[in-house]
């Protein structure tokens, strides 16, 4: 058995910059609005015509527009699903509970390294609510399979059912969210893709992410930030090698953003981006550009 490590190689960004919002096409926008106030406690923050901004107490999360025109492309590439990371164990646990409160359909999972449950909204969207539980378990790998270890001797693949006896007892008291707390944030994106090596080389050695595992049974790779920002971008070849690119004028992801608060940083990641002849458009303090999967990112400084 050896003990595989979260960051597989070191991140040449820094563990300080934002992940979101994420932007979604629909095709509803009021029953969307609906469905992220209400059954995940959204804020609203605005709406400006077709266009809603939506996230936590403190933070937009979420942009969503609707295009009641826009198409859905079957199996394509795209997004798997964007996972709000939450502050506490608590305050998924309340989450959690609100979900069963309303009876709204969900997925509680134990990753081992996260306590997790999934979910769709009313347009089929996939959307994970998770915590980081990385002291639970280790990832090893026993007979060439990659497998994670609990501290009491547990073996299993990350995909057991989570207990939410031991999850709520977290809770002060049994009652579902008011509001997404402050400090709720986007974890991860998990993104449908053609092919995970190109996807490696893109996010780890153009983008400068760290990386993380590769796990090959499963069809799946991901880059990290550091040890404690693992699991950041996600991708699998589960449709295939010739699954239609996602086009963002379609329904589901238009976008997503990285928010880098340090100059220098974003300058070499330029630069890397120039080097590998990345086409990309320019914006004020940011820059447009498509990952192999034909999923659309802004990099962009922030303050």
């Amino acid at each position: 058995m050896k003990k595989l490590p979260y960051l597989a190689s070191p991140s040449r960004l820094p563990d300080t910059i934002n992940l979101g919002p994420v932007h979604l096409i629909v095709r509803d926008l009021d029953k969307q609005l609906e469905f992220y106030q209400d059954i995940l406690k959204m804020k609203l923050f605005s709406r400006e015509g077709d266009t809603a901004y939506l996230g936590s107490e403190r933070d937009t999360l979420l942009v969503l527009s609707q295009d009641s025109q826009a198409k859905k492309v079957a199996e394509s590439t795209g997004l798997y699903h964007f996972a709000l990371l939450y502050p506490s164990e608590a305050d998924l646990a309340q989450a959690v509970y609100g979900l069963f409160e309303l009876r709204y359909p969900n997925w509680p999972t134990d990753h081992g390294m996260s306590k997790t449950t999934y979910l769709k909204d009313v347009e089929g969207n996939e959307i994970e609510l998770y915590i980081r539980t990385l002291d639970r378990a280790d990832f090893v790998e026993i007979g060439g399979q990659q497998k994670f270890l609990y501290k009491d001797g547990r073996l299993s693949d990350g995909r057991d059912p989570l207990d939410l006896d031991e999850l709520f007892l977290s809770m002060k008291e049994r009652r579902g969210l008011e509001v997404l707390p402050a400090g709720t944030s986007i974890g991860h994106l998990h993104i449908y893709s053609r092919d995970i090596d190109e996807m490696t080389h893109f996010y780890r050695d153009i983008l400068g992410f760290g990386g993380g595992g590769s796990y090959r049974a499963m069809r799946m790779g991901e880059v990290a930030l550091s040890e404690k920002r693992n699991h950041v971008i996600a991708y699998n070849s589960w449709r295939g090698s010739q699954a239609p690119y996602h086009d963002h004028g379609c329904l589901g992801i238009k976008n997503y953003t990285i928010g880098i608060k340090e100059e220098d940083i974003y300058k070499e990641l330029l630069e890397r981006l120039d080097q590998a002849s990345v086409v990309y458009e320019r914006e004020d303090r940011g820059v447009r550009l498509r990952d192999p999967a034909g999923i659309e990112l802004i990099i962009s400084l922030i303050s």
